[in-house]
């Protein structure tokens, strides 16, 4: 909700408009609302995990099911090749992209 929220309030400013956010939970990793949403589906199957017995446990298929449209499907390889046809040519966006974590958000990456 957060990145979401950044990258709005980034996108509405008429001064970014066609540039990339590399701010806030951006500057971390290319795609942070997409981590939130695995680690939310996640969150709530080990939140459940006390009370699972037999056939339950398949509920296991929501986070893992969930992560793999995002990871390999639908969500980062359709953004990361947009993103590379928009701005694959500047080399400020390939440094972004070299430095900045794809999906799992990278505190080093702050200094």
């Amino acid at each position: 909700t957060v990145a979401d929220h950044q990258k709005f309030t980034f996108k509405s400013k008429s001064e970014n408009k066609n540039k990339w956010i590399d701010s806030g939970l951006w500057r971390c990793s290319r795609h942070p609302n997409y981590f939130g949403e695995m680690l939310c589906w996640s969150g709530i199957f080990v939140y459940c995990i006390p009370v699972l017995s037999g056939w339950e446990w398949a509920s296991i298929i929501s986070p893992l099911w969930i992560s793999l449209l995002l990871i390999k499907i639908s969500g980062v390889p359709i953004l990361e090749k947009k993103q590379d046809q928009k701005w694959g040519e500047d080399p400020a966006y390939q440094k972004y992209k070299k430095d900045t974590n794809c999906l799992i958000p990278s505190l080093k990456k702050l200094d």
